[in-house]
């Protein structure tokens, strides 16, 4: 199950996890290894996941569905 939230990213349903994810295209020199290897935190969005894709050599990630708005506004 997906939904388009813009033209380069997606709301995923993960069965294994049960658990709704952002799938995103990324730029192809961007490298978040450091992102998905920080310790999750309750107010920093985790990152689980960075690969290409076989068919269109797209570079995604795969980072846990928030709701909006930044620190700034929250705080």
């Amino acid at each position: 199950m997906q939904r388009v939230l813009t033209a380069t990213s997606f709301e995923v349903y993960h069965h294994q996890f049960k658990e709704k994810f952002i799938l995103r295209q990324i730029h192809e020199l961007e490298n978040i290894e450091k992102w998905i290897d920080m310790v999750a935190h309750s107010n920093i969005v985790t990152a689980v996941d960075q690969f290409r894709d076989a068919d269109t050599c797209y570079n995604f990630q795969l980072v846990e569905m928030n709701n909006g708005g930044n620190m700034y506004a929250k705080i």
